[in-house]
């Protein structure tokens, strides 16, 4: 038994090197493979980003910046350099169109809507801001145009002369409050008899 262990124990100790052998080369290999992978990826990756330059001006790269459209997937053997290719002309495009329409809906706040557009990158949201912004324009002229109208009556008023009228209320103090009010709106002048 012993001479038999001991033959198995030399034989184990060479198939333990032989194994060690083996997995550092593997090892190495796997290594190189990696590193070889990572710098085709890199290199793919880097021709992506040169297509992008060449797609882009300064106004698209600002608003459509690599760094948002990026996706590490492009990297990978299986995606194809020409999908990545489209994706990115996609992506630009669809830029490019966005700012299209904000300079034609924008008019007067063009800049702060592309600021807007610049953000949030989402052209829902610009063409939300810019209804709200024509939304409060509009009641801005109508409350301007209802000022505009009270003044002008009031200044018609003026011209006409005045009269001194004595009469009795009977009201709640809400409404005379009220009443009050309305005769301060109206320039009325009023006290007590």
């Amino acid at each position: 038994k012993a001479a038999a262990l001991a033959a198995y124990s030399e034989f184990e100790a060479k198939c333990k090197e032989l194994t060690g052998l083996c997995d550092d080369a593997a090892n190495s290999i796997d290594e190189q493979v990696k590193a070889i992978e990572e710098a085709e990826k890199q290199e793919k990756l880097e021709k992506l980003h040169a297509e992008y330059v060449a797609m882009t001006d300064d106004e698209t790269e600002t608003y459509c910046p690599w760094e948002l459209i990026f996706n590490e997937k492009w990297g990978n053997k299986g995606y194809s350099f020409e999908k990545a290719q489209d994706e990115i002309s996609a992506s630009l495009s669809a830029t490019r169109t966005d700012l299209s329409t904000i300079r034609d809906v924008g008019g007067a706040d063009t800049a702060y809507l592309l600021d807007v557009y610049k953000q949030t990158h989402d052209i829902g949201a610009v063409i939300r801001k810019a209804s709200e912004i024509k939304a409060l324009r509009e009641q801005e002229a109508s409350r301007k145009s209802e000022e505009d109208e009270n003044l002008a009556i009031l200044g018609a008023e003026e011209d006409e002369p005045r009269v001194t009228v004595v009469f009795k209320v009977e009201c709640t103090k809400a409404q005379l409050a009220a009443l009050g009010e309305y005769m301060k709106r109206n320039g009325i002048k009023y006290g007590r008899a």
